[in-house]
C-alpha cells in the first residue's frame, strides 16, 4: 500500500510547480475515478491527480505536457518512481527509445536497488538492437530481484532466462506463470510471443501478440510484433491489415516500418522503399533504415553502394551511442562479401565489426559466421566458442 500511496503522491506533487495557486477562499476541488480492478488503481489515481491539477487552474496544455502516469513498480523513492514513469511513457507510449535510456538511468541513480528500473533500461536497449547492453541491465535486475515484489520477480526473471542465458524454455514457462497469475498484463504475454519467434514458433508468436493487441489495443508494441510474425510467416496481407488498423489509432514506431519497407521491398515498390526511407531520415532510428537500404543494394549487385550505406549506418549509430548495433551491420556486411566472393573484405568488416563492440554475443555470433563464410573455419570456430 505504501507504494500505491506514494505513486498518487507522485503524480500530484511532481508537477506542483506548474499549477498556479489558487485564491485563499477557492475550496478543495473533488475528483472522482473508479478503477476496474486492483492492476489499475494507479491509472485511476493519475486520472484524479490531472483533474485536480486542472481545477486547481493549470492550462491544460500544461496538464498534458508534464503528466505522466505513475507505474505500479517497487520503489521508496517518490522522485525515482517519476523519473522511471516518465521513461515508461517515452518507451512504450511514444516509442522515444532514445529519449527513455536517462530516464531510467536517473531513476537508478536516485535508488540504487530499483531492480524494475534496470529491466526497463535493459528493454530499452534490446529493442534498440543492443542486446549486450541490455543483457548487462537484465542481470543487474536479476541481481535486486528481491528488492521487488512477487509479480516484478516473474517478469525479471523471465527477461533474464530469455535474454542473458538464453534459457528458453524457462523463459517461456515462467512469462506463462505470469500469465496465468496475472492475465490481464498485455506485456507478458507480448514476451512469451518473442520468446516463441527466438525459438522459429512464429504461429505461437502471433498468437501471444493477438491476446496483447485483445488486452493493450491502444498500445503500439502488440501491432509491430504481430506484423514482423506475420511477415515471418509470409501472410503479407494480414500483414498489411495489421498496419492498417494501427494507422488510425496514431500508433507508430521504427518497426512498423521496418515491415512496411519489407513489404515494399518484396512488391518490387521502389516508390513504397524511398517513402519509409524518407521516414528514417533524421531519426534516432535512421540507421535502421540505412542498413535496409544497404541490403536492398547488396541484393541487386550493386555491392559498392551497399558498402556507402553500411557505412553510413554505422556512423549513424555510433551517433545514438549504439556501438552494437553499429557492429551488428558491419557484421551482416562482413556476410555479404563473403557470399559475393570477396574474402578479404569480408574478414576486414568482420574484425571492425569486433573492434566496435568486442565483448557483445550477438556480434561475435554474426562475426563468426562472417569468418565462417569467408573460408577462415579457424577463427570462426574460436569465435563461436567465445560467443
Amino acid at each position: 500500500m505504501r507504494y500505491l500511496l506514494a505513486a498518487t503522491l507522485a503524480a500530484v506533487l511532481a508537477t506542483a510547480a506548474h499549477a498556479q495557486t489558487p485564491p485563499a477562499a477557492t475550496p478543495t476541488p473533488t475528483c472522482k475515478a473508479q478503477a476496474t480492478d486492483k492492476n489499475h488503481v494507479l491509472d485511476a489515481m493519475g486520472k484524479v491527480a490531472s483533474e485536480i491539477r486542472n481545477k486547481l487552474g493549470e492550462s491544460l496544455e500544461s496538464v498534458q505536457k508534464y503528466d505522466a502516469p505513475a507505474e505500479n513498480v517497487t520503489t521508496p523513492s517518490l522522485e525515482a518512481l517519476k523519473a522511471y514513469s516518465l521513461g515508461y511513457q517515452a518507451m512504450v507510449v511514444k516509442s522515444k527509445y532514445a529519449a527513455a535510456i536517462p530516464l531510467f538511468q536517473h531513476a537508478i541513480n536516485l535508488d540504487p536497488n530499483f531492480a524494475m528500473a534496470y529491466r526497463a533500461a535493459g528493454n530499452d536497449y534490446m529493442s534498440r538492437g543492443e542486446p549486450g547492453r541490455a543483457s548487462e541491465y537484465f542481470t543487474k535486475a536479476f541481481q535486486l530481484r528481491e528488492h521487488a515484489s512477487e509479480r516484478e520477480k516473474l517478469a525479471i526473471t523471465a527477461d533474464y532466462y530469455s535474454s542473458v542465458t538464453g534459457e528458453l524454455e524457462k523463459a517461456a514457462q515462467t512469462y506463462e506463470e505470469e500469465i496465468a497469475s496475472y492475465p490481464r498484463d498485455y506485456r507478458a504475454h507480448l514476451n512469451l510471443g518473442n520468446v516463441y519467434g527466438g525459438r522459429g514458433q512464429f504461429e505461437k508468436a502471433a498468437e501471444s501478440y493477438r491476446q496483447g493487441l485483445r488486452l493493450a489495443p491502444d498500445n503500439v508494441a502488440p501491432y509491430a510484433d504481430l506484423a514482423n510474425s506475420l511477415l515471418s510467416l509470409q501472410r503479407f496481407d494480414e500483414t498489411r491489415q495489421i498496419i492498417r488498423e494501427a494507422q488510425p489509432r496514431k500508433l507508430d514506431n521504427f518497426i512498423v516500418h521496418n515491415a512496411l519497407y519489407a513489404l515494399a521491398f518484396l512488391g518490387a515498390d521502389s516508390a513504397a522503399m524511398a517513402e519509409q526511407q524518407q521516414w528514417f531520415a533524421g531519426k534516432p532510428e535512421e540507421n535502421f533504415g540505412l542498413a535496409l537500404a544497404s541490403d536492398t543494394e547488396a541484393y541487386g549487385g550493386r555491392v559498392r553502394k551497399a558498402r556507402e550505406l553500411t557505412k553510413q549506418a554505422m556512423d549513424s549509430a555510433i551517433r545514438e551511442d549504439s556501438k552494437e548495433t553499429g557492429a551488428i551491420w558491419s557484421a551482416i556486411a562482413a556476410q555479404r562479401e563473403a557470399v559475393y566472393g570477396n574474402p578479404t573484405e569480408a574478414r576486414l568488416a568482420a574484425s571492425q565489426a569486433l573492434k566496435l563492440a568486442p565483448t557483445s554475443q550477438g556480434v561475435g555470433l554474426e562475426a563468426a559466421l562472417a569468418f565462417a563464410l569467408a573460408g577462415d573455419s579457424a577463427r570462426a570456430e574460436i569465435m563461436a566458442q567465445l560467443s
